[in-house]
């Protein structure tokens, strides 16, 4: 039994000494060299990256190394802001022809009015506050024969107010004229003064192929009906305008020309409307023919 013993103690001590004694060179390496080797360099002696390193080069989780000559992609461009201020959205009109097509807007629908012993300051505000635009009177309307205190009696339906306003004012003598935004009751003796004066512009496109259509169709010999049309068109229309609406006028101080297909006029105001209405019935006119 302790030839046993002593055997196996022997043969353990004879295992240590071979171990304490292999060569570091061989295919095992010894746990300080180990310790050693990753203490010194940037290599994990496992194959990872030593995190404990002082080479930044190597990042973690990017264990891949580019073959040689291997090219790396560029990053992505970020686009750059433009420096440049943004353009702003054209204006349009100008804000009196802006505030005068609402005014016109509202005076070309069909009202129903009726004062009975009401001054005229109490008819101007109610007008006011039913069509959203401002009402001045003149000093040459009052020097004539409106006043603020004047009593009005009327009482009128199913008709433009423009109408309505001209058929209320003339039994004192006056008209009104939009300008700077506003309605200004003048006095009739004054309507042709410059001051005074107003322009409207109208889209007359539509009714000059209507006049160039029934012109070729009226006359169907012509050799060239494309020659000079919108020219002919143009002023046949113009020509029929001054020679039936209010002839007077266009002598004295109204002015009429046609731009790009837009006619525009420069007058008094009831002659500005009463354009506007025979525009608007020689088109209907022209398109049941």
């Amino acid at each position: 039994m302790r030839i046993i013993t002593w055997g196996t103690f022997g043969l353990f001590l004879a295992i240590v000494a071979a171990l304490a004694l292999w060569p570091t060179n061989t295919c095992f390496r010894s746990l300080g060299t180990a310790i050693a080797q990753e203490t010194n360099g940037g290599e994990d002696p496992f194959g990872g990256v030593n995190p404990f390193s002082g080479d930044k080069s190597k990042k973690s989780g990017s264990s891949h190394k580019l073959a040689p000559g291997s090219k790396t992609k560029p990053s992505a461009a970020i686009p750059q802001k433009s420096s440049k201020p943004a353009r702003t959205a054209p204006t349009g009109h100008s804000f009196s022809t802006r505030k005068a097509r609402e005014i016109q807007s509202a005076l070309s629908k069909p009202c129903n009015i009726e004062y009975v012993e009401v001054p005229f300051v109490d008819v101007k505000r109610d007008l006011e506050d039913k069509f959203g635009f401002n009402i001045m009177l003149d000093q040459s309307a009052v020097d004539d024969a409106l006043t603020e205190e004047e009593l009005i009696n009327v009482r009128l339906g199913g008709i433009k107010l423009s109408n309505a306003l001209r058929l209320l004012l003339r039994d004192f003598n006056a008209t009104y004229v939009v300008s700077d935004g506003v309605i200004r009751i003048i006095s009739l003796a004054n309507v042709t003064d410059p001051e005074n004066l107003s322009q409207k512009m109208i889209n007359v496109s539509s009714l000059l192929n209507l006049i160039n259509q029934t012109d070729a169709r009226l006359n169907p010999n012509q050799q060239d009906p494309k020659q000079e049309s919108k020219a002919t068109a143009e002023s046949l229309l113009e020509n029929t305008i001054t020679n039936v609406v209010r002839k007077d006028f266009w002598k004295k101080v109204a002015t009429i020309d046609i731009i790009g297909g837009i006619l525009v006029i420069n007058g008094p105001e009831s002659l500005l409307d009463e354009v506007a209405d025979f525009i608007q019935d020689l088109e209907a006119e022209l398109k049941v023919q």
